[in-house]
């Protein structure tokens, strides 16, 4: 089982399309997460759908930015909890597996005076649930400045709580491979964090393949 986030940036872009299209095939995604559609949730739906992910959910776009969207196939079982422009929460059971355990799929304000607010987000997410969790998208922050690329540097602030955030909801960095092709970009940012996983990850989750296909989220784990 294979899982992607990506910023895709326009999903409406034939351009977009056609690359969403390549990476399921080559890699036989379960489930995908997509940022910044830039679509009506109905419309990145029936993009999903077209491409074999009859279960869907999402968030409208905001104007010309925003849009969430997450397909998944009929090899996952997945219980959408809340789905708003700024996460998909919900819990995902393989169907040959009894164990659930939780996703959630992040886009933090990319706002800088809306930081605080993306961390007691994720605060108030750590307390929903005592299943094993995973946090994946895109964060639009770094825990130190040898993570940033281009030449701007990163607030100590922002780095500071954005540690501070991760810290106090228990989260670990996880790997996740890249998938090139998309091009690149000037930001690292996390893409991807689990807790309690000791057991479950390696007995069940082991097979699961992550990805990020991600312009601006280049650092590899």
């Amino acid at each position: 089982m294979s899982i992607v986030s990506w910023n895709c940036r326009g999903l409406g872009n034939p351009a977009t399309s056609q690359g969403l299209s390549d990476i399921i095939n080559q890699h036989r995604l379960s489930i995908v997460f997509l940022m910044e559609t830039k679509l009506r949730c109905q419309r990145a739906k029936e993009i999903l759908q077209a491409r074999g992910y009859v279960n869907s959910a999402g968030a409208d776009c905001d104007g010309r930015g925003g849009g969430l969207a997450l397909g998944w196939n009929d090899e996952v079982q997945v219980k959408v909890i809340t789905a708003n422009s700024n996460i998909i929460d919900c819990e995902v059971k393989f169907l040959a597996e009894d164990n659930a355990w939780w996703l959630t799929c992040y886009y933090a304000y990319p706002e800088t005076c809306r930081r605080r607010a993306t961390w007691e987000m994720l605060r108030n997410l750590s307390d929903n649930s005592l299943i094993p969790w995973m946090v994946m998208g895109d964060f639009n922050d770094i825990l130190y400045e040898s993570e940033k690329k281009g030449r701007i540097p990163h607030a100590l602030w922002r780095m500071r709580g954005f540690r501070e955030a991760i810290l106090s909801c228990g989260l670990r960095d996880f790997l996740l491979m890249d998938i090139s092709g998309l091009g690149s970009g000037e930001g690292a940012h996390h893409t991807g964090w689990r807790r309690n996983w000791t057991g479950l990850w390696s007995m069940i989750i082991g097979g699961v393949n992550l990805w990020k296909r991600e312009l601006r989220l280049l650092r590899h784990r």
